[in-house]
């Protein structure tokens, strides 16, 4: 394909259309994000029903005893299929509901899509464990090559180096994530390919990267950018977290909680369709089509 050239100021454009998506249509994001949380709630709920099961093997109370990691890596090895078996689906349930809100409609049938077509949840799947696998080793990578390829104890490396060895290793980490983001946004982009256009994973693949090199530069410098807002909405969240919680727990402390509850809800609908919403406008931007615009109008069946 042709890969399209965009700009930073187009990139950032992203992020104010996806607000201003969020702020056009906050009913049909709240109820992806309802069953996001719910699916969220399942698994942890199946994890803390494992722990329990298997507790005295895990965290023994008999004083000496060792804990039997063995078990807990069981339970791991559990319930991460299930995560990495229900969360791609769900993703791709968001940019296909993106894509119907952009097109003013919203047909919340196709966010199950996913789920109802085996080979594009396949798909989708094999998308993200290869997303995965590929930031695991460049973390690993990174690592190796500013700690001379040593295996490292961390706690050791901490108490022998004081304050320089935790800003190099905290430095370290910025280097990592902000790595790992960077070389993500082409596999983002061949996930939005797969969950919208329905492409296969090789042919998704193969636009999302000329995109990504033909636009390497400023998509380095977007990754940046959007870091730096995710840093600082999330001091403003916590600061507003704190504050509520200081001045409702003045009337009530049930009411302090139910407030934080829903602080947290709020915020996570924000978040994730936000989230989505600026995917779904780089997708758009840099692999698909401009949409053909008309009024909103929301229906609940596919």
């Amino acid at each position: 394909m042709n890969a399209r050239k965009t700009s930073l100021a187009d990139m950032l454009a992203w992020m104010v259309e996806g607000a201003q998506m969020v702020g056009r249509h906050p009913g049909p994001l709240a109820l992806a994000t309802l069953v996001t949380i719910g699916s969220l709630l399942a698994i942890g709920l199946l994890m803390v029903l494992a722990l329990l099961g298997v507790g005295g093997s895990v965290f023994p109370t008999t004083p000496g005893a060792t804990p039997d990691i063995s078990v807990l890596l069981k339970i791991y090895a559990l319930v991460l299929p299930m995560i990495l078996l229900l969360m791609p689906p769900l993703a791709g349930g968001w940019l296909r509901l993106c894509r119907d809100l952009d097109a003013g409609q919203a047909r919340f049938g196709e966010f199950f899509v996913p789920f109802r077509r085996g080979g594009l949840w396949l798909r989708l799947v094999g998308c993200s464990a290869l997303t995965f696998l590929v930031s695991c080793a460049i973390g690993a990578g990174v690592f190796a090559l500013l700690f001379g390829g040593k295996t490292m104890d961390v706690a050791a490396m901490l108490t022998a180096g004081g304050a320089g060895a935790i800003g190099r290793l905290f430095l370290t980490e910025l280097v990592v994530i902000y790595i790992c983001y960077v070389v993500q946004i082409p596999f983002a982009l061949a996930f939005a390919d797969i969950a919208i256009g329905e492409r296969g994973l090789g042919d998704a693949l193969g636009r999302a990267f000329a995109a990504w090199r033909s636009n390497l530069l400023a998509i380095a410098l977007f990754v940046l950018v959007g870091l730096v807002c995710l840093l600082v909405a999330a001091i403003i969240a916590g600061l507003s977290i704190a504050l509520l919680v200081f001045l409702v727990g003045l009337l009530s402390p049930w009411l302090s909680a139910l407030a934080v509850i829903l602080f947290y809800l709020l915020l996570v609908w924000a978040m994730y369709s936000w989230m989505f919403a600026t995917m779904y406008l780089a997708w758009r931007s840099l692999l698909g089509d401009e949409p053909a615009r008309g009024p909103p109008e929301v229906m609940l069946h596919a």
